[in-house]
C-alpha cells in the first residue's frame, strides 16, 4: 500500500541543500485532478514556515487546485480595485488585454509598411502599371506623414 500524502505543506531541514537553502517547504497540490508534488526552498527556518503556514491557510480556504502566492493574490485585489468603477471583472479585462496584444501584434508599424509599400509602387513604375507622377505624389505624402508621426 502506498504511503499516504501529507494534507498540507511541512517545513524540513535538508541534509544537502539546494543553491544554498537549507529548509524547504513540501506538499501535494492537484493538477487536473492529479496530485503534484511541490518543493520551495527558504534560507532560513522562518521564512519556510511563514510561507507553509500561507499555504496551509489558503489551502483551507481555497482548496488545493487553486494557489495563489501573497504578491498574486495583493496584486489580484488591487486590479479589482482599479476595475470596480468600470464593473469588470478581472478575467473580463485580462481577455480584453490580450486580445488588444494580438492585435498589436498582428500590426505592423509606420515605417515598415511606408518602406514596403513605397518600393511596390516603385517597382510598378517600370512595369507601367503606375505612373511616374503618382509616385511623386505618394512619396510626398510618405514626407508628410513621417514629419507628423516620426
Amino acid at each position: 500500500m502506498p504511503k499516504a500524502r501529507p494534507v498540507n505543506f511541512e517545513v524540513h531541514e535538508s541534509k544537502a541543500p539546494f543553491n544554498g537553502k537549507r529548509w524547504r517547504v513540501e506538499g501535494y497540490k492537484l493538477v487536473k485532478g492529479k496530485p503534484k508534488r511541490e518543493i520551495h526552498w527558504f534560507a532560513s527556518e522562518t521564512e519556510a514556515k511563514a510561507d507553509a503556514r500561507d499555504r496551509n491557510v489558503q489551502r483551507a480556504t481555497h482548496g488545493s487546485e487553486l494557489a495563489l502566492s501573497s504578491l498574486e493574490r495583493a496584486d489580484a485585489i488591487n486590479a479589482l480595485a482599479l476595475l470596480r468603477p468600470f464593473k469588470v471583472s478581472l478575467s473580463e479585462a485580462a481577455s480584453r488585454y490580450v486580445s488588444l496584444e494580438l492585435v498589436r501584434a498582428k500590426s505592423k508599424p509606420l515605417s515598415d509598411f511606408v518602406r514596403e509599400y513605397q518600393s511596390e509602387m516603385e517597382d510598378r513604375v517600370p512595369s507601367g502599371s503606375r505612373r511616374a507622377g503618382g509616385l511623386t505624389t505618394i512619396k510626398k505624402t510618405f514626407v508628410k506623414i513621417k514629419e507628423r508621426f516620426g
